[in-house]
């Protein structure tokens, strides 16, 4: 397997850990490219949703984005998830290509860009969570 596909899977881990379980890739196994490697030579087509879940099982995690009556959730992630968390990102795509051809921006000095959209609200975006963006959308065409 590519290294590049390696990476892809990870940084898929790496976004569902962050959004359902307020962790990193690098926190876990699942930071590791030969271990994410050995994952897929026995099963090559898990999915980074089901990588995440088991690695969350193993390691007791409780997820951030559910809690019944204060009780946190330990139910496994769904393809759900893993969808929503690529709608996520395909919203703040559309978003920042949206501003990006609006004429009023202005940049600070933290390196952030401020754009002014059609109805007045404003949008502030960091150069790295633009490149980070940008980065997902060559890593999934269609979106």
């Amino acid at each position: 397997m590519i290294d590049s596909d390696l990476e892809d899977f990870q940084d898929d881990c790496n976004d569902l850990l962050l959004k359902f379980y307020g962790i990193e890739a690098n926190d876990s196994r699942l930071g590791v490219l030969s271990f994410i490697g050995s994952l897929l030579k026995k099963s090559f087509d898990l999915r980074p949703y089901k990588a995440v879940s088991a690695e969350a099982q193993g390691c007791d995690l409780e997820r951030i984005d559910i809690a019944a009556y204060g009780v946190p959730s330990k139910a496994p992630l769904t393809m759900a998830d893993q969808i929503s968390t690529l709608m996520d990102i395909q919203t703040a795509i559309e978003y920042c290509e949206a501003v990006c051809d609006n004429e009023h921006q202005e940049e600070d000095s933290e390196e952030k860009t401020t754009y002014t959209l059609h109805d007045d609200s404003e949008f502030v975006v960091t150069k790295d969570q633009l490149q980070d963006l940008w980065a997902h959308k060559e890593r999934a065409p269609g979106m």
